[in-house]
């Protein structure tokens, strides 16, 4: 991707100082939301740019972990790398790794937009909704967005996927969905 980069335009800036992410780590000046749209050279899938600079940005950069959110640290701001999505979403999001005792790995699963990859992805999704979606079981069925899976690993077979959640609301998230 670094061949056919060609730049970065800040779009926005806008003081969130009301509505800091983690008092632990937010200043008395407050936050900053940094919007910014990165240019590309040629025809790229845009999932996969999306993907891919989140990834490079997140495994690049030194990480500081705040209770279970981690945040990286670029040059001397600490920062929650965001990528959008195609559908608006306000709210927060959950990383979770878990173990899977079934998975087939082959591949195909390296690719997130390959069929072996999106044949997985897609009902585990799907299972992940209709578990937090179900009153009865879990206090975020008014909260659920959406599910997506990051990538699968071998050995330990595991899951990493994303649970996008509505609300700033980050604690109860923090304590209760792990289990």
């Amino acid at each position: 991707m670094s061949q056919s980069y060609n730049g970065c335009e800040v779009t926005e800036i806008k003081n969130v100082a009301d509505v800091p992410g983690c008092q632990c780590v937010w200043s008395n000046e407050g936050s900053l939301l940094v919007n910014y749209q990165l240019y590309f050279n040629g025809t790229h899938d845009k999932d996969r740019v999306r993907w891919t600079v989140q990834d490079v940005i997140y495994h690049g950069a030194t990480k500081h972990y705040v209770g279970a959110m981690a945040y990286v640290l670029i040059k001397d701001f600490l920062v929650d790398i965001k990528a959008n999505w195609k559908q608006d979403f306000d709210g927060i999001e959950a990383d979770l790794t878990i173990p899977v005792f079934n998975l087939n790995h082959t591949a195909g699963l390296k690719d997130r937009l390959s069929k072996d990859f999106i044949d997985l992805a897609a009902p585990f999704c799907n299972d992940v909704g209709q578990i937090l979606t179900r009153r009865s079981i879990s206090s975020f069925a008014d909260r659920y967005y959406s599910c997506e899976v990051r990538g699968f690993s071998s050995r330990p077979d595991r899951i990493t996927f994303q649970v996008h959640l509505t609300g700033q609301q980050w604690r109860s998230v923090q304590k209760t969905l792990p289990y």
